[in-house]
């Protein structure tokens, strides 16, 4: 006897491989070896029949002597089963995507082959063979290459998955089917643990890595967590993630991975469990997520593949050239070995960079005999040998520069030991992967309204953040929006603390003094102390920051609590407390901060500001409107002139969004789009997108219904997505499109955004007639999104249209969620062999169930059964 069987916990491809090896195989019998995914299930309770699936409670396995496994080569993957892979006398063929390793099976005459999904491999054999799989099952192969490959957008899907698809495509796939189970909502249940990860994550970096672990705990078995972390994937940017869910005493671990630095299957290999490079998952018995990730974390320490480092690509011997060299002798240097910049050095210390460029500008002009310092840029802008590659391409764009000199770091200065241009870092991405004075503040006491203002809890641990100071002999400032909050009067529990000083040390110290456990980040020399009651503190070490490109990492180095306020963006944001001894409660006010907040002006720090940092004139408004203020007149003019030079198109599409997300976010977010569109704001992120009245009057409704509870799962995610497209809506199509590709939004963005602008620019055809029947409202509208009936809602508001607001609300509030109560077994048992037509048949019967026709189970299947009988479907026979 042959049989083909899967790993347990079938997803789309397991049970596609299993389906497509059955044709390979037609002989033999074909099951499930214990369990599938929620959605499989699904897909299962529908189309099991057609799949000619066989029930392994009924096979005789004694008589089996060929066994066809796929999507795994580990027995121990088979459950119940393993023990027919390793048995005496059975010839194992092992189908599978996933790297070998010494666990796996024999291959045997199957084939082990890199790609996006194992069903791509069967489907090669198959189209070999001159077999063509039916439309039902080239929809289900076509769910497991795209469920595997993401869709064909992960970095292992290969040119065969892409063809397969291709090839299914032709052979009739179904993309509406395809579509409909591979993007279900999630549940209540299934937000409440994504929430719970991503308020837990924490982080580590390993070997140059960033991986993120979240934890969570389940009540009841969710055996959708593959998803749930796809889903902590998406909003997070770790390199890694790794979800770790308490069940009972068990700890369910899924791994995901945006490198193949980090081999998740590999690492969780080593726990119990298995997967491939980018993803996997264990189930670890009778122990705890911490003790689990700790485990893990030792793991990953012996696994991770370390990033490449300045020290990995850097050229050396360096050659340098002296300041006051000139520049026609820099020339020739630079002629004689072929470069096209050089360091400036003198005695020992590296003073900056000198680009071919710069010399050649000096001596168009006949300045040869011009000293190098007066081209040179200075300081020099260096790294060290162990920086990594995407730290030395941020400092090049938000520096602009095209090298970096690598120095050491000794006890009497610096070394300089090689140089990396942009050449390096393209070859390398491309390559096979292996004091002066300072001013003294203005200050004014506000010990007592610290302790008016913040709830007992956050003034006691104020206290203790100002006695781990003085024990440490440290100087440590309360900063940011809680200065402000407190000086107007306004309650806060955000307590971020700089420190001149150790900032980790510090808040390893207070988090033992506190009870609770620290986060830290050496690069930033920041940390993060979580209480046991969830609340976070956070520290920093003074430090000057350098930003220069949109979405670039800041390059950090220690420095006073002035120059550190002077990196700020507003002077009403640069304000500090201090915390130190009997000076507790005093404000440091270097930049006028606390005139600013009596005349209720938002001022920038800089004339550069907004120039620096383009964001800033979004949030110039968003603190403006949200507090009431007025931009001050000269930093209304700077925004003015910093729009006219075109500075805005330089930002990054997801640093717009997310200034953009926040403004959508404030409790009333119509003034601030609106002052956003008399600055001319808007017309930056397109020249078309505007604010007219018709768009104003929809906002505030949005932020009403959304207010006022919906059914669309994450409140804040929903209300993002239905402001965000009205916003957009009134948009040309060609400008709609521009606009969604510049900001970059994730699909649960940008999908609400196309379905409100589609939908109102045909709003007639969204909405039923009026006295509609319950089944008619339910047609119009079931296709719809929640976002978009939100969205539809307000336009029938807006617009005064009272019969429409009736039908959404009796949709969204009754009818939404009304099911027949009859299923696709139903149908079965009634003599009909599975079909297409089943959906239109428990359609009608949901439709007469609606109206009150058919308002039992024995009158909706007789509606159904009429309707298969109209559509001609046929009686199964014995």
């Amino acid at each position: 006897m042959q049989a083909v069987t899967c790993h347990v916990h079938a997803d789309f491809d397991a049970l596609a491989s299993v389906v497509a090896a059955k044709m390979l195989y037609p002989n033999a019998v074909a099951f499930l070896s214990g369990g599938a995914d929620r959605n499989v299930r699904q897909f299962l309770r529908l189309h099991v029949d057609a799949l000619a699936l066989d029930d392994p409670a009924r096979l005789d396995f004694e008589q089996l002597t060929e066994l066809v496994v796929v999507d795994t080569q580990h027995a121990e993957r088979l459950g119940h089963f393993a023990e027919l892979a390793t048995r005496p006398g059975v010839t194992v063929h092992v189908y599978d995507h996933h790297a070998r390793d010494v666990h796996s099976l024999p291959v045997g005459e199957g084939a082990v082959v890199p790609c996006g999904a194992t069903v791509t491999l069967l489907l090669e054999r198959i189209r070999e063979r001159g077999q063509v799989p039916s439309p039902l099952q080239a929809t289900l192969f076509a769910l497991g290459i795209y469920e595997d490959t993401g869709s064909l957008t992960f970095n292992h899907t290969t040119p065969a998955d892409a063809e397969a698809v291709a090839f299914l495509l032709r052979q009739g796939a179904h993309l509406d089917l395809v579509q409909q189970y591979m993007h279900r909502p999630l549940s209540p249940e299934e937000w409440s643990i994504v929430e719970e990860f991503l308020h837990s994550l924490r982080y580590v970096t390993v070997h140059g890595v960033t991986i993120a672990f979240a934890q969570a705990r389940m009540t009841e078995y969710i055996d959708q967590l593959a998803a749930l972390t796809h889903r902590v994937v998406e909003i997070d940017p770790a390199q890694a993630v790794f979800t770790l869910t308490a069940f009972d005493d068990n700890v369910v671990v899924v791994g995901r991975s945006r490198t193949d630095l980090v081999n998740v299957g590999g690492a969780l290999r080593e726990l119990g469990g298995g997967g491939h490079v980018r993803a996997g998952s264990v189930v670890v018995r009778e122990t705890s997520p911490e003790d689990v990730q700790q485990r893990l974390t030792a793991v990953l320490e012996r696994t991770v593949t370390p990033v490449a480092t300045a020290g990995d690509i850097m050229s050396h011997p360096v050659h340098t050239v002296a300041p006051d060299a000139t520049c026609a002798e820099a020339q020739e240097l630079m002629f004689r070995y072929g470069h096209q910049g050089l360091v400036v050095a003198e005695g020992g210390a590296v003073l900056g960079v000198v680009s071919r460029k710069d010399i050649d500008k000096a001596l168009r002009h006949d300045l040869g005999h011009a000293p190098v310092r007066a081209y040179a840029s200075m300081p020099a802008r260096t790294a060290s040998p162990v920086a990594t590659l995407s730290e030395l391409q941020g400092l090049m764009v938000r520096r602009n520069i095209g090298r970096v000199p690598i120095v050491v770091r000794e006890e009497h200065g610096e070394r300089l030991v090689g140089i990396v241009s942009r050449s390096d870092i393209l070859r390398a991405m491309h390559a096979p992967r292996r004091s002066s004075e300072v001013p003294r503040p203005d200050t004014r006491d506000v010990s007592a309204r610290l302790r008016e203002i913040l709830d007992p809890g956050t003034f006691a641990r104020l206290r203790a953040a100002q006695a781990e100071a003085d024990q440490l002999g440290l100087s440590a400032y309360l900063v940011g929006g809680i200065v402000r909050d407190v000086l107007l009067g306004r309650a806060s529990r955000d307590l971020d603390i700089l420190v001149e000083g150790d900032g980790i040390a510090y808040a390893t110290g207070l988090a033992r003094r506190l009870g609770a456990t620290v986060q830290s980040h050496e690069r930033f020399r920041t940390a993060v102390v979580t209480l046991p009651d969830g609340a976070e503190i956070d520290v920093a070490s003074a430090r000057r920051e350098f930003y220069g490109a949109p979405a670039a990492l800041p390059e950090v180095e220690r420095s006073s609590l002035r120059d550190d306020l002077c990196r700020r963006d507003f002077t009403i944001n640069a304000m500090a407390v201090q915390l130190n001894g009997a000076a507790f409660g005093n404000v440091l006010d270097f930049f006028g901060g606390l005139d600013d907040l009596s005349q209720r002006l938002v001022r920038v720090l800089h004339s550069v500001s907004f120039i620096e940092d383009p964001t800033r004139m979004f949030r110039a408004v968003r603190f403006e409107q949200r507090l009431g203020f007025r931009l001050e007149e000269k930093t209304e003019a700077l925004l003015h002139e910093a729009l006219k030079s075109g500075v805005s198109a330089q930002l990054s599409g997801p640093r717009v969004q997310h200034e953009l997300l926040l403004i959508l976010d404030e409790d009333d977010p119509a003034r601030p789009l609106e002052r956003l569109n008399e600055l001319g704001l808007l017309k930056a992120l397109h020249p078309e997108l505007a604010f007219p009245p018709a768009v104003a009057a929809l906002i505030p409704l949005v932020v009403q219904r959304c207010r006022e509870g919906s059914p669309c799962g994450e409140p804040g995610l929903t209300r993002r997505a239905a402001l965000l497209a009205v916003l957009l809506s009134s948009l040309p199509p060609a400008a709609h499109q521009q606009l969604l590709q510049r900001l970059q939004l994730p699909v649960a963005l940008a999908e609400p955004c196309i379905e409100t602008r589609s939908c109102f620019e045909h709003l007639s055809e969204c909405l039923p007639e009026e006295n509609a029947p319950k089944s008619k409202i339910y047609t119009s509208f079931a296709s719809l999104s929640c976002i978009m009936l939100i969205n539809l809602w307000a336009v029938a508001v807006r617009d005064g249209l009272e019969e429409a607001v009736r039908q959404i609300e009796m949709f969204m509030n009754e009818l939404k969620d009304v099911s027949p109560d009859i299923s696709g077994d139903d149908l079965v048992a009634a003599g009909f062999s599975p079909s297409p037509a089943f959906g239109s048949a428990l359609a009608a019967a949901r439709a007469a169930k609606l109206d009150s026709l058919a308002p039992d189970k024995d009158a909706q299947l007789q509606v159904a059964i009429q309707a298969l009988e109209a559509a001609g479907a046929n009686r199964a026979t014995d």
